[in-house]
């Protein structure tokens, strides 16, 4: 384990990408991915990270948190890049992992060829991941 930036949480150098190397194969067996996670857990993998865009994984990983979720550094993103649809995606995760913090959420699949307007999505997703962090809702990263 690592200390994680100027958050100093310990977090394993291995972690969990839960989009659909997860979502495939355990959306049909949920049992079976939420004890994937779990073994994970027991052998010191402690970093998992999701996301919105990628389909069930939240609502798939929230019953294995159970129990946990204070030992598990919580990475999530919103592909939104304004303002509104930013903290709408950080509500819906919040939700769908049931837990009343992230560790860290980011704005998901930034484009250099599509996201040109930096200032938009600065006035957008990052003053919104800003509030959300001043408000305590999460710990949003900007």
């Amino acid at each position: 384990r690592r200390a994680f930036g100027k958050l100093g949480d310990e977090v394993s150098i291995l972690g969990l990408g839960l989009g659909s190397a997860f979502t495939t194969p355990y959306d049909k067996d949920r049992e079976t991915g939420q004890k994937l996670l779990l073994r994970a857990f027991e052998l010191g993998v402690n970093f998992w990270d999701t996301a919105r865009p990628y389909g069930p994984s939240e609502v798939m990983i929230a019953p294995a948190l159970k129990g946990i979720r204070k030992q598990v550094f919580l990475s999530s993103k919103s592909g939104s890049r304004d303002y509104d649809g930013f903290l709408r995606d950080l509500e819906t995760s919040l939700r769908n992992l049931q837990t009343d913090y992230l560790d860290l959420y980011l704005i998901h699949n930034l484009e250099p060829k599509k996201d040109t307007d930096l200032d938009q999505i600065g006035n957008g997703a990052v003053r919104a991941a800003r509030k959300a962090k001043e408000q305590g809702s999460s710990a949003a990263s900007a």
